[in-house]
């Protein structure tokens, strides 16, 4: 062990860790104002600090004037990087881009046969370390061509890996506009490979109201016609919901008049449901027995006649209902 002045000290700018979170700095000065340095600082011959910088950004906010030190002769760069990343990696202080930095350039270095023997004296998985050189890779491709990947983790790009570099620069967008939540990207991922690519567009659109899961039910019509009138009628539905949306917001703080017409927005919910739904009904009907032989043909409409006639009825039913209460509303109102 060896005592140095603080200002004697040099960093060292080849290790992985970039970042340093300045509350934290403040939260360790005022432990070492009582306490001193617990974990001592290594440092080469050159009082070049090879593990403990934060530490030493904190002695220098306490304002301690003389550190003790351990002294460690005759490490290569690439030992001195080993020993950074395994103070780091265990501590968890790495970025994402850090871990995937290091680890690739250690491994690029020539000095580990296999990946395995890397991982061994870093004191981690060998699969930890394919994952991180992939998300490295990763990144740099879609940094290649202009695609923003700084506050995307290893684990986002590991698993959009698989898509055209068109459809991960879309899904990154809507990763961060929050449209993706990043526990179901997988899933997400997962979904839109299965559609079509008139649909998987559709989906990837920035605000698209139409959903992975959504769009694997309307890819069952096998014409993109087919499926481009259902999109058009989904997206009038949700036009007609934000309007009525917005009146209700805007009556509620005073900025528009509530109108008797709109006392009951339910009503009209029930008649474009209804329209869809008889639309979307006779589509399935006509592609999913179009292709029987006759007889059976004849059997499979009759029922679904059955069930369309059932359905209209209770929609009646739910109709005759919303009118009876929105008379009564504009009795109420009179």
């Amino acid at each position: 062990m060896v005592k140095r002045k603080a200002k004697d000290l040099k960093p060292d700018f080849n290790q992985p860790r970039k970042v340093f979170d300045e509350e934290s700095i403040e939260l360790l000065a005022e432990t070492y104002k009582t306490q001193g340095i617990i974990n001592p600082i290594e440092i080469d011959e050159n009082n070049m600090i090879i593990t403990g910088e934060m530490r030493w950004r904190a002695a220098k906010e306490a304002g301690l004037e003389e550190i003790e030190c351990r002294l460690i002769n005759g490490l290569s760069e690439i030992e001195k990087i080993e020993r950074q990343v395994i103070e780091n990696e265990h501590l968890h202080r790495l970025t994402s881009i850090e871990r995937e930095n290091v680890i690739y350039n250690l491994w690029n270095s020539g000095k580990y046969k296999t990946k395995k023997e890397l991982a061994n004296i870093l004191g981690i998985n060998s699969s930890t370390i394919s994952y991180l050189i992939g998300g490295k890779k990763s990144r740099e491709k879609l940094r290649a061509k202009n695609i923003p990947t700084d506050g995307i983790s290893t684990t986002t790009l590991t698993t959009i890996i698989g898509l055209k570099s068109s459809e991960q620069e879309k899904v990154i967008n809507k990763i961060i506009k929050g449209e993706i939540e990043s526990g179901k990207l997988l899933e997400y991922v997962q979904t839109i490979k299965k559609l079509p690519s008139d649909l998987k567009e559709e989906v990837l659109k920035i605000d698209s109201k139409i959903s992975p899961e959504l769009a694997l039910t309307i890819a069952e019509f096998s014409s993109p016609e087919k499926r481009g009138e259902i999109i058009n009628e989904i997206k009038k539905t949700h036009k007609v919901l934000e309007e009525d949306i917005e009146y209700i917001f805007d009556v509620a703080k005073g900025e528009r008049k509530a109108e008797i017409k709109f006392i009951d927005t339910i009503y009209t919910k029930v008649e474009i449901f209804q329209n869809i739904a008889f639309r979307v009904f006779n589509r399935i009907i006509a592609e999913s027995i179009g292709v029987l032989p006759r007889s059976a043909k004849d059997t499979c409409i009759r029922l679904m006649q059955e069930m369309v006639s059932h359905l209209n009825r209770e929609l009646e039913k739910l109709n005759r209902i919303i009118i009876i209460k929105k008379e009564a509303n504009l009795i109420e109102n009179e």
